[in-house]
């Protein structure tokens, strides 16, 4: 790279190209974990071969499963996980005011899907642990210091819907409960998913109709059961203890499910969750940062009160990306901190001169947020006050070059490090020569 392009230490090259940057947010948001490095090197055949292995695992495990060895424990498995399913899959049609068959409709559609197609256990044969929700699946891997990959049980809930929406089944995600039945039933494989499938389809063909016949009391007794084996009172406990807005959120859940409704509670333990995003992302966290005695670091003020300002500088760190829905509270923040930091220095006869920004927290920003900062910096001019950016990230950093905010405030006012924006701002400090004409008229 040529000299041009760095100054302070800052990186200032060409912003990537659309399709660059598209094709690395896609895999990043689809493929966190890279799944598809093993085989980046191989021939089209072997990808295409490998490709679909990785999203239909039966095709990988089914043409070595061991009949003699693993069979008879599979199949024991599959048939006590049926026998659990058929009376849990109508208890909750019941409780979700739909007829029993479709209850029973949920089950096969659901354990062939999750079982054979997408929840692949990993190296189930050798630990016996059956991968069948996000959740449960590593709490089991978590046993024997293993790693599950989560994008497999995505893609498998994703189809086991779609095929469910077929035949009108409930919108359904892994079972848990059945999880650790299976687990201790002595499953060896997947196999004991498909025997389990098989025997809730005989139910669902030919003694479906039945089942109609069930006593409401019965099935009340089965929710009841069900439900209070699903309370963890340990959990609850530490929730009210670590986070009390957790804790509102379970308990809207469950009084409103147990009480009203199963929507009704969906939708006011979801709607809770949905507020405290929204606030999150409206009220981003920003910080005063100050210097710790005898350190060179600079940590947030109110986390550690010891911590010193400098002089005719204000430093604030922001924390989140910079957006649409936020823009307007960053820019009233910050605003805020240069008034309030500005009557704290006149009281001791002092200026701020210069805002620094540290922006390595802040992920990305979008067009709003750029014009944000144009704003900020009018109205810092108007104070005679100069503003500093510090570590843009790479994202942020195309945006405003893009934007030409970069040219605006100049890619001198752009360091690497608070220690090098707080030396060279120092030069050219109008307060501290003033402080120290007036030390020296009070000597």
């Amino acid at each position: 790279m040529s000299s041009s392009e760095f100054l302070h230490g800052v990186n200032y090259a060409p912003p990537r190209s659309f399709g660059t940057i598209l094709k690395a947010n896609l895999k990043e948001a689809l493929f966190p974990d890279d799944p598809f490095h093993e085989f980046k090197n191989e021939k089209l055949s072997t990808k295409l071969i490998k490709g679909t292995q990785y999203f239909v695992p039966i095709c990988q495990w089914l043409p070595k499963y061991d009949w003699k060895k693993n069979f008879k424990f599979d199949l024991l498995a599959g048939i006590t996980i049926a026998s659990l399913a058929i009376p849990q899959g109508i208890s909750y049609a019941k409780l979700a005011e739909l007829p029993p068959i479709i209850g029973l409709s949920v089950a096969p559609i659901a354990v062939v899907v999750i079982g054979c197609v997408g929840a692949y256990w990993f190296k189930a044969e050798k630990h016996g642990i059956a991968i069948e929700g996000i959740a449960i699946g590593r709490s089991f891997s978590i046993l024997d210091n293993e790693q599950i990959d989560g994008n497999k049980e995505m893609i498998a809930l994703g189809l086991m819907n779609i095929a469910g929406s077929f035949t009108s089944c409930y919108l359904t995600t892994g079972p848990f409960s059945k999880t650790a039945v299976n687990h201790s039933a002595g499953c060896k494989t997947q196999m004991s998913n498909v025997v389990m499938s098989v025997c809730m389809l005989l139910t669902l063909l030919f003694l479906a109709p039945l089942f109609g016949y069930t006593p409401l009391v019965a099935l009340a007794a089965i929710i009841m059961s069900a439900m209070l084996g699903l309370i963890d009172y340990d959990k609850a406990i530490h929730l009210y203890k670590t986070d009390k807005y957790d804790f509102l959120i379970c308990m809207a859940a469950f009084l409103g499910v147990a009480f009203i409704s199963m929507d009704m509670g969906l939708m006011l333990s979801v709607g809770l969750a949905l507020i405290r995003a929204l606030l999150y992302v409206a009220r981003p966290p920003t910080c005063k940062l100050g210097n710790i005695t005898d350190t060179a670091a600079y940590r947030d003020v109110e986390q550690y009160p010891g911590s010193s300002g400098t002089q005719g500088m204000l430093i604030l760190k922001l924390g989140s990306p910079i957006y649409f829905p936020n823009s307007n509270y960053i820019r009233e923040r910050i605003l805020r901190w240069v008034r309030d930091e500005q009557s704290f220095e006149n009281s001791k006869r002092n200026e701020v001169e210069y805002l620094i920004l540290d922006l390595g927290g802040i992920t990305s920003i979008d067009i709003t947020g750029v014009e944000t900062l144009f704003d900020i910096r009018k109205c810092l001019e108007a104070k005679s006050i100069k503003m500093i950016l510090v570590n843009p990230r790479i994202g942020v950093m195309e945006k405003l070059l893009v934007t030409h905010f970069i040219d605006k405030i100049g890619k001198e006012s752009v360091f690497l490090t608070i220690e090098d924006a707080i030396e060279n701002c120092r030069f050219s400090l109008k307060s501290l020569g003033h402080t120290k004409r007036e030390d020296v008229e009070f000597a």
